[in-house]
């Protein structure tokens, strides 16, 4: 058993200065020093604490050791995307982006794996490039943010990209993304990062249950991370509500526990009794292992967090590896 982490994220920072010079502009800003990672654009910036390791490809090959973990699959940063780009140079940029990230996985095949980052704002171009690189690359599978530029996940507009999801069979990894619901009253305190982000996860699940998308493409293999967000710990009130308002019974012919099928939870979410409850609630066969790797507000010993739980050896396997290898097709 070899532990595989599914929620990691690669940013070396010479990818980046030399996306950055290529594609951006005097608004655009990214630093990196010691611990402290900074972006700056003109509609939204990130700071934040990292492990230093990572800006170089063979610091995240020494961190899979530090962690105990085989391998991880990883996938952008997605805040570190300049959206304010102009189309054309915002998908030429995520195409430069997946063909670094191939070069690295290509090298270190046994070590990890890769998540596209995919032109959502433009459907029909992302499923193309979701094609194109599980096909040449040998992609896994794509990141996808909570959000379209503030679009939920059930417009209609990204339906060619889910259909193109299903019949591929690969899994799709969702993300919290810019603009983060809550909006003013999130900005201090951290509130974004400690609220936000899972309510911009539970807000994706839930527009992509009543929003009829698991129900037209039921294939679709769909990670929520940091847990699901509040989606396992507010699953009832999702039923009741389907129950109690006919307009919500309306949208979809069954109840939203039973699209559960659907999603699968990474384990990030800093507390041994709610890992516990999450595994009973969803089952362990749909948690797969999750560090947030290299972030601060992710954790730095996702095996041993699983580990602590003194589940049985084949629940503990399957939520370290042999769930993400299942779906990912590992």
């Amino acid at each position: 058993m070899s532990p595989l982490d599914v929620h990691a994220h690669f940013l070396p920072s010479d990818v980046f200065r030399d996306i950055y010079a290529k594609y951006g502009s005097q608004d655009i800003q990214f630093s990196l020093a010691d611990s402290s990672l900074t972006f700056r654009y003109s509609d939204a910036s990130y700071f934040g604490k990292v492990d230093p390791s990572f800006a170089t490809e063979q610091g995240m090959v020494e961190s899979l050791d530090r962690q105990k973990l085989g391998k991880r699959l990883i996938s952008i940063f997605p805040n570190a995307l300049p959206l304010s780009l102009e189309h054309e140079a915002l998908s030429r940029l995520m195409k430069d982006i997946n063909n670094r990230l191939g070069e690295m996985t290509g090298r270190h095949p046994d070590r990890f794996g890769g998540l596209a980052t995919v032109p959502m704002h433009k459907p029909e171009e992302a499923a193309e490039e979701l094609r194109r690189t599980v096909k040449d690359l040998g992609f896994v599978g794509a990141l996808v943010g909570s959000n379209v530029n503030g679009k939920n996940l059930d417009d209609p507009s990204l339906s060619p990209f889910f259909a193109e999801v299903e019949r591929l069979g690969v899994p799709i990894f969702i993300h919290p993304m810019a603009p983060r619901a809550g909006g003013a009253r999130i900005s201090r305190f951290q509130l974004g990062n400690i609220i936000g982000n899972p309510l911009e996860t539970t807000i994706a699940a839930g527009s992509l249950i009543f929003g009829g998308v698991l129900q037209r493409y039921k294939g679709l293999k769909i990670v929520l991370v940091h847990g699901g967000g509040f989606l396992p710990y507010q699953l009832g009130r999702f039923d009741w509500a389907y129950h109690a308002r006919p307009e919500i019974g309306a949208l979809i012919p069954k109840q939203p526990s039973l699209y559960m099928e659907n999603f699968y939870f990474d384990t990030i979410l800093h507390d041994a009794p709610s890992l516990e409850y999450m595994i009973s609630k969803v089952g362990a066969s749909h948690v797969v292992l999750g560090s947030d790797y290299p972030f601060d507000m992710g954790c730095p010993d996702p095996v041993g967090v699983v580990t602590s739980l003194k589940l049985p050896r084949d629940i503990e396997e399957a939520i370290l590896s042999a769930n993400a290898e299942k779906i990912f097709h590992l």
